[in-house]
């Protein structure tokens, strides 16, 4: 039996449907060893997650799932190992708690403007006090009838090219980079699909440590590639499901996407 690391996954602290503990209890059904949850600019769930991780034998890495850009292309990056009470780290995270919050009244604003009448109390039903994501405003306009399906919402009016959207701000990558080191993390760049390698390598330039090479969105041939160019610059591997549970219909990529551990030691050495 292989020894799985899943190093992207998300809880309902941020976008996903499962708490932390029911990732835990998930991974251990799923036979992997190490996990970490990656959720979006927040790391609400690591402490239980860590906690409950240690009774059951599942090794728990810090880790972040944060946004930045390239050329105007919206990039993900993937933090790991860093001090979650790094004082950069929180300031951070505050700033973009704050900007979520008013990201997501301007989108709640737009809709009102179509005639979709949704607001933060029916949002926070399903967000809780966990930071409101779009995923959250799409199940509200579902309940409401609104539209029929998660998709839908997202089809309609709040997808990226959608008439109710409202663009995220962005920190520089070297500046995102900057803080995660700083708290002894490491950064990676997040299921590279279209970017081309010599963007990745201006990438690596600003800080970037390394890349995910394992993810649903990447074909054989995609990752195929990105390995390459990782070991040609003898950069570490990180690779994961990116889990979220519910209406993003992804439960079988839980256990099918994960790097080895060989990998994660490689990761370890650049500490």
């Amino acid at each position: 039996m292989p020894f799985k690391v899943d190093l992207h996954i998300h809880t309902n602290k941020s976008d996903g449907a499962l708490s932390p503990i029911q990732i835990v209890n998930k991974a251990l059904k799923h036979n992997i060893s190490v996990i970490s949850i990656t959720d979006h600019d927040t790391v609400e769930a690591f402490p239980e997650a860590v906690e409950y991780g240690k009774k059951l034998g599942i090794e728990v890495i810090p880790g972040i799932e944060t946004s930045s850009s390239i050329n105007s292309q919206e990039i993900h990056l993937l933090s790991y190992f860093f001090d979650i009470n790094n004082k950069s780290v929180a300031d951070f995270l505050a700033h973009f708690t704050i900007e979520r919050k008013q990201r997501a009244r301007k989108i709640l604003t737009e809709l009102q403007n179509l005639n979709v009448n949704i607001n933060i109390d029916d949002v926070r039903e399903f967000s809780g006090n966990s930071p409101i994501t779009r995923p959250h405003i799409a199940q509200a306009m579902v309940k409401k009838k609104y539209v029929s399906s998660f998709g839908d919402a997202f089809y309609k009016f709040i997808g990226d090219n959608g008439p109710a959207n409202v663009k995220k701000t962005f920190l520089p990558v070297d500046i995102v980079t900057q803080i995660f080191h700083s708290a002894g993390g490491l950064v990676f760049l997040a299921h590279p699909v279209n970017i081309k390698e010599d963007d990745i390598i201006t990438l690596f330039g600003q800080g970037i440590d390394g890349l995910e090479t394992i993810h649903p969105m990447l074909s054989p041939s995609r990752s195929k590639v990105l390995k390459s160019i990782a070991e040609k610059h003898s950069l570490p591997e990180s690779g994961g499901s990116d889990f979220h549970g519910g209406e993003k219909g992804d439960e079988s990529n839980f256990g099918k996407y994960y790097i080895s551990q060989k990998k994660l030691n490689y990761i370890k050495n650049f500490l």
